[in-house]
């Protein structure tokens, strides 16, 4: 069996094939790539900042999951009045998108993290 001496093009060979191109056909190839697909022009947008920010999604996740939001309220409900006070708090959180756990489960899976961890060593 015969081996190819070709080898594989490098970034140095297609450099040195778009400094031979002018501007207007560096401008098609680009036009070519942006209409190939949506990555493509999510990528044109995002490296020369057009519109939107398009890697808010991104951020927006990354930042919830290095930083969540944890509220921890507490309420006296045996009295009318402060337990209809802490309906309007969970319904305002609620509409602010967070979810509401019972302290218990918190708790207990607080307990439960402490006794695996107590496992691992």
């Amino acid at each position: 069996m015969k081996k190819s001496s070709k080898k594989k093009p490098t970034w140095t060979d297609l450099k040195r094939q778009l400094a031979d191109l002018d501007r207007p056909a560096l401008l098609g190839l680009i036009q070519d790539l942006y209409a190939a697909s949506k990555s493509n022009q999510a990528f044109f947008h995002a490296r020369f900042a057009l519109g939107e920010d398009v890697l808010e999604p991104y951020k927006t996740t990354i930042d919830r999951w290095v930083c969540p939001d944890v509220i921890y309220d507490y309420a006296e409900t045996d009295q009318p009045q402060l337990a209809r006070m802490w309906g309007k708090r969970q319904r305002g959180y609620r509409v602010m998108g967070y979810e509401i756990k019972p302290m218990e489960s918190v708790i207990l899976k607080s307990c439960m993290n402490r006794k695996q961890d107590k496992l691992l060593i």
